[in-house]
């Protein structure tokens, strides 16, 4: 992946901002969601999460905790506050 950035080879060609960003905000989040280090720093409970998850809703227009919960996976031993009642 790193090869990519360094040739200077663009992945977006010719999309749209708005599917850009679209994009690129799903990525991160499957990213989150599937890599418990990267889950465990900017994950659920994190400003990155928030602020990632929030813009992606506002792009696609899709309800903020449905999409939240879409991408949430728990990490085994973290309590982020979701069942502290």
């Amino acid at each position: 992946m790193g090869l990519r950035v360094l040739s200077g080879e663009k992945l977006m060609e010719g999309m749209q901002p708005s599917e850009q960003a679209k994009r690129a905000l799903r990525h991160v989040l499957l990213r989150i969601r599937d890599d418990g280090r990267i889950n465990y720093l900017m994950g659920p409970g994190s400003q990155t999460w928030d602020l990632v998850t929030e813009a992606l809703a506002t792009l696609t227009q899709e309800d903020l905790e449905t999409l939240r919960h879409s991408f949430f996976t728990p990490i085994p031993g973290i309590d982020i506050g979701e069942n502290n009642g």
